[in-house]
């Protein structure tokens, strides 16, 4: 008896909109309209919209902003 393994998820996987969604802390209507609006790189497969990881590192990328180094946190 042989047992398949999951398949890896690559570095570049693709995601749906709801897992887009959901890892960026944002509503499923939210992605469809950046998909839409152009503000996130999308692939369509069929009907189907698909998001890939590295489109989603770039958006969080874009949003990061850098801890002032001035400022002591306590």
């Amino acid at each position: 008896m042989t047992t398949k393994t999951p398949p890896r998820k690559t570095q570049d996987a693709l995601n749906s909109i709801p897992d887009t969604a959901l890892q960026l802390g944002v509503s499923v209507a939210t992605i469809r309209s950046w998909v839409w609006q152009r503000h996130i790189e999308s692939i369509r497969v069929g009907r189907a919209v698909r998001i890939r990881q590295s489109a989603i590192d770039a958006v969080i990328e874009k949003g990061t902003i850098p801890a002032d180094e001035r400022v002591a946190v306590a």
